[in-house]
């Protein structure tokens, strides 16, 4: 009986170590995409912060009110990059998870047509044992049938010579 072999063995090991690089290829990106996140919250927060401070008073408020402004418009600036580029970086992350998905469906394609190989070779296996065995009760029958000819033979002919 043959081990079981795989023909494409080979092809099933590249098809994983594919979807294993097309993993490692999603992780930095998705740690990016939280790190933007967390920064282009603490800039709304920051924002959000900066308009509730600026309350109008006297001349000097009023100064102090028009940097302020500028600084306001400088965080809506950088707000707006930030949401900018977390737009791009979650269409990144879009291609990347389509990428690993067609790679992690090409390895279970191969997978697949493995287990089914195994199964056929399994049920040839078996096959061939049942047929061994059912070779082996028969030299066995046969030989004990071809004694009792010879027993019977024996006592016929020993029956005779008396």
């Amino acid at each position: 009986m043959k081990r079981f072999r795989f023909s494409l063995e080979r092809a099933l090991a590249v098809r994983r170590t594919q979807a294993e690089a097309e993993r490692a290829r999603l992780e930095p990106l998705l740690q990016a995409y939280s790190a933007l996140d967390d920064e282009l919250e603490a800039r709304c927060a920051e924002r959000d912060q900066c308009w509730l401070t600026a309350a109008p008073g006297t001349a000097p408020d009023l100064a102090a009110l028009a940097g302020a402004e500028r600084y306001r418009h400088y965080l809506a600036e950088v707000t707006a990059r930030l949401e900018e580029r977390r737009r791009q970086l979650a269409a990144q992350i879009d291609a990347q998870r389509a990428a690993l998905i067609e790679a992690r469906r090409r390895q279970e394609l191969l997978e697949k047509l493995r287990a089914r190989r195994r199964r056929e070779w399994e049920a040839a296996s078996i096959r061939e044992l049942e047929e061994l065995a059912g070779d082996a009760y028969r030299a066995r029958l046969h030989g004990s049938r071809r004694a009792e000819k010879s027993q019977i033979l024996g006592r016929i002919l020993g029956q005779a010579g008396e």
